[in-house]
């Protein structure tokens, strides 16, 4: 319950951004060293952490998401956009854009949401075969977006304080 807290060694001298789960799975994504992406995935009983990143793409993963035990994305800098419809075995590269992603949230197949470094946020309603942009977050850096739902999600931009909400799909938000 966050009592007590102990390491997980993945071996790896890269930094970590964000972590996620896959069932009982496990994967933590980051960069840094020689610009590679970091993709690390726990095997489902735990241990050992296998290396997942080795033939993607360079540069730097921020989130990963899963809404379901096959299907996932994964977003970074220089508009890196990674998906999976194999539980991770094998990442497409997807990268449509040239935005740097610094969030990704995905809660059903179909739905996926991605905001940008520059207030940019990104969506798909089709699984990701069609997106639309959107300028919706101006002169902000760093948005984390979390979506629960195909509708509800919050954003919150740690440098510029600032914690809003939708109830639409990220048509529109609120403080």
């Amino acid at each position: 319950g966050g009592n007590t807290w102990y390491s997980e060694g993945t071996n790896d001298l890269g930094d970590y951004f964000d972590i996620s789960m896959q069932g009982s799975r496990k994967w933590i994504v980051g960069g840094s060293e020689y610009f590679y992406p970091r993709m690390f995935a726990s095997r489902e009983s735990g241990f050992p952490w296998e290396k997942k990143y080795s033939t993607i793409v360079e540069g730097t993963i921020n989130q990963i998401d899963f809404p379901d035990s096959l299907n996932g994305w994964s977003a970074g800098m220089e508009g890196i956009l990674l998906k999976t419809s194999d539980g991770g075995e094998t990442w497409s590269n997807e990268n449509l854009f040239a935005f740097i992603f610094t969030s990704i949230s995905a809660p059903t197949t179909n739905d996926i949401l991605i905001a940008g470094d520059n207030g940019e946020f990104v969506k798909s309603t089709n699984g990701g075969q069609t997106w639309q942009v959107q300028q919706i977050f101006p002169n902000s850096s760093s948005i984390k977006i979390k979506f629960f739902s195909k509708y509800y999600g919050y954003s919150v931009a740690p440098y510029d304080i600032w914690f809003r909400k939708t109830t639409d799909g990220g048509n529109s938000w609120i403080d």
